[in-house]
């Protein structure tokens, strides 16, 4: 309200915490505004996303196809909201999709029920990390 440009694209705020990242770099605003895509680290790249879904008006879906990926990993702030609406476009796009449920935040049972109906596979952090080396994940 005062101007304060706190998270503008190209200011301090809009940057991802360094802890985040695997290895320290700082985004490149032109380039993720003009749609592209920024790698981050091996396998890692940042898009810009302009609405809920990570896939809505984005080059996700593209990079992940070129890439040959089968499966989506979501979490993040306010399920009903930005993972919910990937978890849909992932779906929608014959993408498996998983959601991380505790590091997820406003997560329901109902909300949840909505998601299997889906396909979404529901897993844990532990589950998570149990698959990324090779123990099956799911319930």
């Amino acid at each position: 309200e005062a101007g304060a440009r706190i998270a503008a694209p190209g200011s301090p705020g809009a940057q991802i915490p360094v802890q985040l990242l695997p290895r320290a770099t700082e985004l490149d605003a032109p380039l993720l505004l003009a749609g592209g895509v920024q790698p981050v680290g091996d396998g890692e790249v940042v898009v810009f996303k302009p609405r809920w879904s990570a896939f809505h008006r984005t080059p996700l879906a593209g990079h992940l196809a070129a890439a040959g990926v089968t499966t989506v990993t979501v979490a993040g702030c306010n399920l009903p909201n930005c993972p919910r609406a990937t978890l849909f476009d992932a779906s929608e796009r014959d993408l498996r999709a998983v959601l991380v449920t505790d590091a997820t935040s406003q997560v329901i049972d109902a909300r949840l029920d909505d998601l299997t109906l889906i396909g979404v596979q529901l897993a844990t952090v532990a589950e998570v990390e149990r698959a990324l080396t090779g123990v099956h994940v799911g319930r």
